[in-house]
């Protein structure tokens, strides 16, 4: 009898003991089977934003329903309960936590991210406005903070490696700067004119040749003109030049009002400094009616020229002819036989447009894709280059 109590104890106890690893095992896996589920640690990371930041977070996965946090790194305890914690360098760290089938531990990674060099890099404007509309005399100076030196200069219409730029007549420009990173940042400034009263003048400030350095100017025109309502106007540019001899040319000015239409029309002569050399005009034309009392009573157009050192050789653009406006094409008749290359130019300096010219007198490009607005026609031939403003 005792015998057979002892072995019904051991039997027993045996039972218990199975049991007893029965639910560890199946705890254990649980654990594993919830590990797995999640393809991955079950610990949602954020690295830091440099190598020298403390700012990386981890997070536990919402679908693990966890008590008792305890958070640990560098053999210490940096947090006790929360699902979350933040302000963690870069390096290795670990949680505690119960589940409703047992305690789990696990370990987790902060990386160091890689630094932006870009991210405080800013640009900043300041113009000093023009004496009058008349001149061109405002400038503008750019400043860089939060970036690397040396920086580089790019102005929307001039080119320089410096932070000032001067000689500017009334518009708005643009100047990008560019750190030792190669970050950029991009600011705008407006020149204006500081005397004129804004409602009585209208300034065009015109920038042909956007990569171009002003080789001089030619002198200001002023013509009396009470033929057109000068509010009307909406832009106003030179569409055309050609040379009259080897040292002048004569340049057509275009006033246009809403949708394109031709307001007024002037052609006037200029004579060339140091014609042997050619190179990029600035040019000012001056429109004025003393019986328009009240409103815009002036208009003052800047524009530019680029004149070619071929000098009477140069291409005879009086035979050149294109329909302006022009819509789902541009045609354009040029009076004789020429070889060489036509470009279309929008006002940023960006070429949207080619064609090719082989002994051609005239030619149709298809601009049915091309947005509407003003652009440059640039024809490049064996017997020179011209240019000139249409607008779609």
């Amino acid at each position: 009898m005792y015998i057979a109590q002892r072995k019904d104890n051991f039997v027993r106890l045996r039972q218990t003991k199975t049991n007893q690893m029965k639910k560890i095992l199946f705890s254990l896996s649980f654990i594993f089977m919830t590990i797995l589920a999640f393809a991955q640690n079950p610990i949602i990371t954020q690295n830091t934003s440099g190598p020298a930041a403390c700012d990386g977070t981890a997070t536990i996965d919402s679908a693990l329903v966890a008590t008792n946090e305890v958070w640990m790194g560098t053999g210490m305890v940096l947090q006790q309960g929360g699902n979350s914690i933040s302000g963690l360098c870069a390096g290795t760290y670990s949680v505690t936590f119960t589940t409703a089938n047992g305690n789990m531990t696990l370990t987790f990674t902060i990386g160091s991210g890689v630094f932006n060099p870009c991210v405080n890099f800013s640009t900043s404007a300041t113009a000093t406005d023009a004496t009058s509309a008349m001149l061109c005399d405002g400038t503008i100076t750019v400043t860089a903070t939060g970036g690397s030196a040396p920086y580089s200069y790019t102005w929307s219409n001039a080119v320089t490696t410096g932070p000032t730029l001067t000689g500017l007549c009334p518009a708005t420009y643009t100047v990008c700067v560019t750190d030792a990173n190669g970050c950029v940042s991009c600011s705008d400034a407006a020149v204006v004119d500081a005397s004129a009263p804004i409602d009585s003048v209208l300034v065009f400030s015109n920038n042909s040749f956007p990569n171009g350095t002003i080789s001089d100017s030619l002198y200001t025109t002023v013509i009396t003109d009470c033929g057109f309502i000068y509010a009307d106007a909406d832009s106003a540019a030179i569409t055309n030049f050609y040379t009259t001899s080897v040292d002048s040319i004569a340049a057509v000015w275009t006033v246009w009002g809403n949708g394109g239409t031709v307001l007024a029309q002037y052609t006037v002569a200029y004579g060339i400094t140091n014609p042997a050399n050619g190179g990029i005009y600035g040019a000012t034309l001056i429109l004025f009616c003393a019986q328009k009392a009240n409103g815009v009573n002036t208009i003052i157009i800047h524009d530019q020229v680029q004149y070619s050192s071929v000098g009477i050789n140069e291409l005879n653009t009086e035979g050149l002819v294109a329909v302006n406006p022009f819509g789902t094409s541009l045609n354009v008749s040029f009076g004789q036989e020429l070889i060489g290359t036509v470009s279309l130019i929008d006002m940023a300096g960006r070429t949207v447009k080619t064609a090719t010219l082989e002994n051609s007198v005239s030619m149709s490009m298809n601009t049915e894709a091309i947005l509407s607005g003003t652009y440059f026609l640039v024809i490049n031939s064996s017997k020179g280059m011209m240019t000139m403003k249409v607008i779609k």
